[in-house]
């Protein structure tokens, strides 16, 4: 086997935590070679980077009994990069079909498999043995269909855009991510060539989201300069870039999308999952009359400080919680660490404290390792996931 005791144990890990298979690869920016200017491998802040080297098939064979075989509790398994732990792609591994294939043999049939690629080491004998593979989904992280644009997003490693439109036309169960640097006429450009490619329509499930996703770069205080224009350039005109996308294509997944900006470009996503949440919260405040804090992310907090006041629930307590330890702006990158620093000069001894479930993981670690007990434990709180 390739991997030692305790890097096995990081794999299971993933594999348990999230349905994640890490191929490895990535013990920093330099092992990965897509190298697409955006990863937060880029970064050199505490990430949450992989420490694996390649996993060999043995490392692999050994894990897929962890693999949850589930139709409603996460029922698919990605394979290379992880949610949680940066890795190198898949087709970066020397055996990324041999691995496909274990997989996808150790699992039932009617279980996706698929995988994150920038199409940028996709080679065409890849393309030949996956096209042969049964449920296997790519989800291409095109950034733009345009020559100069994607060369900014993948400047050391670049396929040309012939190669993608070509995987885009002829791969049956394929979705494509597309980030908003070239604004709004860029994104009407991509969106209908790839439209346009797209002659046959296929009923295969396609998984995160749907055929498009439309997303901005969401930069940390530790990416580079460089990254962090092209983060600028894709929240220039992004609610533009949103009502055009909703208007052209039904399924479009969009990322980021705050409450306030969800409703005013009418994402039904967005509104449906704040809906359910204010159910939540109003259930959760009616069975808990004790003072409560809820902390919520910077482009939320308007949002849910104008529904607890309009809904006069008192004993809620709402911060605005500031992403101190990687300098973002979501949900999903908040630390226990920045909530503590935002609950400075609060008594929040024998109080309840809610907090987003996006920002831990089913271990209920946040992604700088730092467990949920131990914040409750050092805010002497009660503390909700919600």
């Amino acid at each position: 086997m390739a991997l030692n005791k305790e890097q096995l144990a990081e794999l299971l890990f993933e594999v348990h935590d999230s349905n994640s298979l890490v191929t490895g690869g990535a013990m920093s920016g330099a092992y990965c070679p897509a190298q697409c200017k955006f990863c937060y491998l880029h970064g050199e802040g505490p990430h949450y980077t992989s420490k694996l080297p390649y996993v060999g098939l043995d490392d692999v064979q050994y894990a897929i009994p962890f693999i949850r075989i589930n139709r409603d509790d996460n029922p698919y398994v990605m394979l290379g990069d992880s949610a949680l732990r940066l890795s190198a792609e898949l087709f970066a591994h020397p055996d990324a079909i041999d691995i496909i294939k274990l997989v996808r043999n150790g699992i039932p049939l009617w279980m996706p498999i698929g995988t994150f690629t920038s199409g940028n080491l996709v080679t065409r004998e890849h393309f030949d043995h996956i096209l042969k593979i049964d449920n296997f989904h790519l989800i291409v992280t095109i950034g733009s269909m345009h020559k100069s644009y994607r060369e900014q997003m993948f400047p050391k490693r670049f396929a040309d855009p012939s190669w993608i439109a070509f995987m885009w036309k002829e791969y049956p169960s394929i979705s494509a991510t597309l980030y908003t640097a070239g604004g709004l006429e860029q994104i009407k450009r991509d969106i209908g060539l790839l439209t346009h490619l797209r002659e046959k329509q296929h009923d295969e499930l396609i998984l995160h989201g749907g055929r498009f996703t439309v997303r901005a770069i969401e930069a940390t205080a530790y990416h580079s300069p460089y990254v962090k224009r092209l983060s600028e350039q894709c929240w220039k005109d992004y609610e533009r870039v949103m009502e055009y996308v909703l208007e052209t294509v039904p399924d479009v997944y969009l990322d980021p999308c705050s409450p306030e900006m969800g409703y005013r470009v009418g994402y039904k996503r967005t509104i449906d999952e704040c809906e359910s949440y204010k159910e939540k919260i109003k259930d959760f405040v009616r069975d808990n009359p004790g003072p409560i804090f809820f902390p919520a992310s910077e482009r939320a907090y308007s949002f849910w400080k104008k529904y607890i006041d309009e809904e006069h629930m008192n004993n809620v307590t709402v911060l605005c919680a500031k992403n101190s330890t990687l300098g973002a702006h979501c949900a999903g990158l908040l630390t226990f660490k920045d909530l503590e620093q935002n609950l400075t000069g609060y008594d929040t001894r024998g109080t309840t404290i809610l907090i987003p479930t996006i920002m831990i993981n089913r271990t209920l670690l946040d992604i700088m390792g730092v467990s949920m007990y131990t914040f409750a434990r050092n805010m002497k709180a009660r503390v909700e996931p919600l």
